[in-house]
């Protein structure tokens, strides 16, 4: 492989790092970076020959777009229902609503 190319894979690390700091912090545009930089890792694992690794980042790179669209649906429905639409706030570790809470012995019990 040419120096360029490693170059351009170095970059593609960084900006893989990059997106997961965003995710840590619970930013969707993470999954963005994850979608550029696991398309490119693809890409050159198949370029390398390295079929099991190319499939392993075929396979993030799907989770990276499930992740987006799933992250995307909840700050609408967030939005929608008068929730907080903070972009820090993580839709996948947010509190159950009332009814399931109750449901699941979760949250205030009611009084008599």
């Amino acid at each position: 492989m040419s120096p360029a190319v490693h170059t351009a894979m170095a970059f593609v690390a960084v900006l893989s790092l990059i997106g997961t700091v965003a995710n840590v912090h619970q930013l969707r545009w993470g999954f963005l970076c994850w979608l550029v930089t696991n398309a490119a890792w693809v890409a050159y694992d198949i370029a390398l020959g390295a079929w099991p690794q190319a499939a392993l980042m075929a396979v993030y790179w799907h989770l990276a777009l499930y992740g987006y669209i799933r992250w995307g649906r909840a700050q609408r429905a967030r939005t929608v229902s008068g929730a907080s639409s903070s972009p820090t706030s993580c839709p996948l570790t947010r509190p159950p609503p009332p009814a399931v809470a109750r449901a699941s012995g979760a949250g205030p019990r009611p009084t008599r």
